[in-house]
């Protein structure tokens, strides 16, 4: 899989794919090679179909099989060999809608927040327009109180830009920056300085809250 991987890697790379989408295809790649121990390219469309199929015996969740299969659909159209994919139809589902907080729920979110990590990182997700990915991702040196903006790299399709940091959001912050006097991360794990906070712990904080809210 070596060579095969390699001109993947490079394929993906011209093509402006982030290193997390072209780490996870050519994982998936490298799995069906190892499953029949041989070269992808000898493949049968009898045969992926058949590794599909047991990825859903072993239980694998709906989302892991579409990666795997949008992974394989990508690595033969590369070279150019779309014939030897299956053809498989997957059931949609609905998908939820998010649940959309208005103003005053989120200034009652943060009047009830007592955790000041987790009240300046709601802030920031509501008043800059910010992901949570692109919060999570901010370094100290980021923020500029004196231009009142934030710069978000690797943002929305992978390019960089510059939002704006609203009064309130500005004013969170420096009380954030007093007590937690982030050196780098900005947002930083309790437990290490050197690694940021997770999604999982920022979500936790905020179900609690909104739970709070009921």
């Amino acid at each position: 899989m070596g060579q095969l991987k390699n001109d993947m890697i490079d394929y993906m790379m011209i093509r402006g794919y982030s290193d997390k989408t072209i780490k996870l295809y050519t994982n998936c790649i490298k799995i069906v090679s190892y499953y029949f121990m041989r070269s992808p390219l000898l493949l049968s469309t009898d045969e992926l179909y058949n590794f599909m199929l047991s990825l859903k015996k072993s239980q694998k969740s709906d989302s892991t099989i579409h990666i795997y299969y949008e992974s394989i659909k990508f690595f033969y159209s590369i070279h150019k060999m779309n014939y030897i994919v299956p053809q498989i139809d997957f059931l949609r589902r609905p998908k939820r809608l998010p649940q959309v907080l208005s103003h005053t729920e989120i200034l009652s979110i943060l009047n009830k927040c007592k955790n000041l990590r987790i009240k300046t990182i709601i802030c920031l997700l509501y008043s800059s327009g910010l992901r949570l990915s692109e919060v999570i991702n901010l370094n100290k040196s980021d923020i500029d109180f004196n231009r009142k903006t934030i710069f978000v790299r690797n943002g929305k399709n992978n390019k960089d830009r510059y939002t704006i940091l609203s009064k309130e959001a500005g004013k969170v912050l420096q009380e954030y920056f007093l007590q937690y006097n982030p050196s780098s991360i900005l947002f930083y794990n309790e437990q290490d300085k050197n690694k940021r906070i997770s999604p999982s712990c920022i979500q936790r904080h905020f179900k609690t809250l909104i739970k709070k809210q009921k």
